[in-house]
């Protein structure tokens, strides 16, 4: 009997205990009081806020990766093409390796955004599988994609200048896209909320192939001058 009092006694502490932390009815929010329960709850919550951004960053890096793999494939062919046609002095053969390695990695950038654009949500399901994560990635994703193009374009600039020894430009446009650029516009773009720092990809790389492009128009301008010097 005593037992069984005590028992009792400590069960009805306990619901006093809960209903202390977790009151209810119309204004429960308002007068929930902020006891170390509350405090250990917030902070729970908090981590794990943290961890899922963590995973929404860490998923859209892979599948952009992954989306601008055939431009990285297609630099490492474009290269030696280039180098060769340049060390025998033909021109135009350069010229023309640049143009059709722009048309050919356009158009496969083109078909990988149409994919991002339509099916998001499949492509992201392959590294997470959390709700609100989906949801997040999959304004993500579409926006990021709307880079893809600009990168591929960018991309066979650098390698175009680095088969024609012109290592120091293509070394900037590389480290542009990749460092200069990123890192700030995420950094400041972070401030007006989540989604605005997704558009760090495509801002960065519509620069980049901007900058690529007037390199690539000094570079012509000198060769017709005699001016271009091999740069290590």
């Amino acid at each position: 009997g005593v037992r069984h009092a005590e028992l009792n006694a400590h069960r009805s502490r306990g619901e006093r205990g809960i209903d202390h932390v977790l009151p209810v009815g119309r204004d429960a929010h308002r007068d929930a009081p902020c006891t170390r329960n509350d405090r250990a709850g917030a902070a729970l919550i908090a981590e794990v806020a943290h961890v899922d951004r963590a995973h929404v960053a860490s998923g859209r890096e892979a599948e952009r990766h992954l989306a601008l793999a055939a431009g990285h494939g297609a630099q490492q062919v474009v290269v030696p093409v280039i180098s060769f046609n340049y060390g025998a002095q033909m021109e135009q053969r350069v010229q023309d390796t640049l143009r059709y390695a722009i048309a050919i990695s356009s158009g496969v950038m083109v078909l990988g955004t149409a994919v991002f654009l339509a099916v998001p949500q499949v492509l992201l399901s392959i590294f997470v599988s959390s709700a609100p994560i989906l949801h997040i990635g999959t304004s993500a994703l579409r926006i990021i994609s709307v880079s893809f193009l600009p990168a591929g374009i960018a991309m066979m600039f650098a390698v175009y200048f680095q088969g024609i020894n012109q290592g120091k430009r293509s070394v900037f446009v590389t480290v542009l896209r990749q460092v200069i650029l990123l890192v700030p516009l995420a950094w400041a773009l972070h401030f007006a909320g989540l989604s605005y720092v997704w558009l760090t990809f495509p801002v960065t790389e519509s620069i980049t192939m901007g900058c690529g492009y007037v390199l690539y128009r000094r570079c012509k301008r000198e060769k017709r001058s005699g001016s271009l010097k091999n740069q290590p």
